[in-house]
């Protein structure tokens, strides 16, 4: 979503031979109608896995996985008039091995910041490092890919499944799934101070005793607030749950706020600006609760999360979430009617709710020295808002 309120969606859609896949591009100004979708990866049908940012100028720059050359690379297209227009593609990767997975975040400067897994160190489709590249000219060039993960210093180590994000002071956010030789996997997080020169793993977030599968984050525009989900398989009781952990410090430290829900996969957070955690999620089921559920949850701090709410009866497929200056919850999502039938894209939004607060403790004792917390709710409304206290006794305290 742009800053006007323009809602942009790229996806991968199938030929209907089933022989190629190409990556195409809506937008909608008003969230009811979208234009016509346009193929913007081009007629070699080959490409999968699209990842979209918007800068602050309403640029909209979009990256994908391509196998058109032979191997996997990534490539990266761009639009500056709205999503009428896109820039030929270009390959960021440009390498021998196998490039995928890429993500994208733009800092509130226009710097593109681009990750993906690749193989080509080792030479091995078995093990994967974190690379990441950057551009200070609108995507006209990218710098010489940085590898910040190195397979070869260690057992069975793969580092697959990237996220990207930035905060408002151009601090850079990477998050991937990495192996541990006991055969494990966890999402590893690691921010850069310096534009992407260097970078430094703080935290991550570990699936209990599963294997972690897949895992995203998001931070709020300050890059305060940071929330990382995943999904963890149970070998030794063979199903999904989703985790999650918390920052409120830039990504120095994290909470884990624990499971979302067991028999749940598919997540994705967006967090707001005053620092509300939200989680959407695929709730396919159980013994206890056989009804399944596209379901919202969240937090308004990282620690405890709300009793889910259903978005939609069934599960989910591919899910992606954005927030608005406001904190209005916008959402696309896969969905067929069955296992095996076609799929379609459904969107809806979610508004946030009056301006409310709360204050902790609520009231105080005459004499009592206290030390009160006020905490937004929901955001305040245009302009600001004046919060007024007031004493039982006046002639004490007003």
């Amino acid at each position: 979503m742009d800053s006007s309120g323009n809602i942009d969606v790229a996806w991968t859609e199938t030929s209907p031979d089933g022989s190629a896949n190409f990556v195409y591009f809506s937008h909608s100004a008003d969230g009811v109608t979208f234009a016509n979708p346009q193929n913007i990866s081009g007629d070699a049908g080959a490409a999968t896995g699209p990842g979209m940012a918007v800068d602050s100028s309403g640029a909209i720059n979009i990256i994908w996985t391509d196998t058109s050359l032979g191997n996997s690379e990534i490539f990266f297209s761009r639009s500056a008039d709205g999503g009428t227009t896109f820039s030929t593609p270009l390959n960021i990767s440009n390498n021998a091995g196998h490039s995928v997975g890429p993500s994208i975040a733009v800092d509130p400067s226009g710097n593109i910041n681009i990750a993906w897994a690749d193989d080509t160190p080792l030479g091995s489709n078995r093990l994967y490092d974190e690379f990441f590249s950057r551009s200070s000219d609108a995507g006209a060039s990218f710098s010489t890919p940085l590898q910040v993960t190195r397979s070869s210093s260690y057992f069975n180590v793969a580092a697959f499944d990237n996220k990207t994000a930035v905060g408002e002071n151009g601090d850079i956010y990477l998050l991937w799934i990495q192996r541990n030789p006991f055969g494990g996997a966890g999402a590893v997080f690691a921010r850069s101070t310096d534009g992407g020169a260097t970078f430094s793993v703080s935290g991550g977030l570990q699936g209990s005793s599963g294997v972690m599968t897949f895992a995203t984050m998001a931070s709020d525009p300050s890059g305060n607030d940071i929330g990382i989900v995943g999904q963890t398989f149970f070998t030794d009781s063979p199903g999904t749950a989703v985790f999650s952990a918390t920052s409120t410090d830039a990504g120095a430290s994290f909470h884990n706020a624990g499971g979302a829900a067991v028999s749940s996969k598919n997540p994705m957070i967006a967090v707001d600006a005053i620092g509300r955690f939200n989680i959407i999620y695929s709730f396919f089921g159980d013994p206890r609760n056989p009804a399944s559920c596209f379901c919202f949850s969240q937090s308004p701090d990282g620690n405890e999360f709300s009793a889910p709410q259903s978005i939609a009866g069934g599960t989910s497929g591919s899910t992606a979430m954005t927030l608005d200056a406001g904190g209005n919850v916008y959402i696309v999502w896969q969905e067929s009617a069955s296992s095996s039938g076609p799929a379609n894209v459904f969107f809806s939004r979610g508004t946030v709710p009056p301006f409310s607060f709360s204050l902790s403790p609520a009231e105080v004792s005459e004499g009592v020295p206290s030390t009160g917390t006020l905490k937004l709710i929901s955001p305040a409304p245009a302009g600001g808002a004046t919060i007024s206290l007031s004493s039982s006794n006046p002639s004490v305290v007003s």
